[in-house]
């Protein structure tokens, strides 16, 4: 399984959330929450997937990130 990983960390030190690029057809992008477990608390973390044909971060894919995480 292929999988291509889109994060960033602003500058004040948050971490915006994550977007994963599976291989597959292309499809729209879903949200999916997902638990993080820390020893004091536990979060929920967005995760934003869509798929492309070999799993690239190509332009169409990068848009979709900036345009979601961003605008």
């Amino acid at each position: 399984m292929r999988i291509n990983v889109l994060f960033c960390i602003g500058a004040d030190g948050k971490n915006l959330p994550t977007f994963l690029v599976f291989k597959g057809e292309k499809e729209k992008i879903k949200e999916k929450k997902l638990q993080a477990y820390s020893k004091k608390k536990s979060k929920g973390n967005k995760i934003y997937i869509s798929f492309q044909e070999n799993a690239w971060a190509d332009a169409e894919i990068f848009l979709k990130w900036l345009k979601i995480i961003f605008l």
